[in-house]
């Protein structure tokens, strides 16, 4: 695994923390949802939808794809 930053600096915490058995990541769903907390913000979904949902185009509000 080749990662760089935030990311580096995260897994070598969390390796530490496996090796002391504070921590378990031995599935792929468990390392997939640890990255997910980690660097997806609960409200980044909900702002992305915000954003694309509706715009202004002149006087007629119109969806935005």
């Amino acid at each position: 695994m080749y990662l760089t930053g935030d990311a580096k600096l995260w897994w070598r915490t969390k390796y530490a923390e496996i090796q002391a058995n504070q921590v378990r990541l031995d599935t792929w769903d468990l390392l997939r949802e640890a990255i997910r907390v980690q660097f997806f913000p609960e409200n980044v979904e909900y702002n992305a939808n915000e954003r694309i949902e509706w715009t202004v185009s002149g006087n007629e509000t119109q969806r935005k794809w």
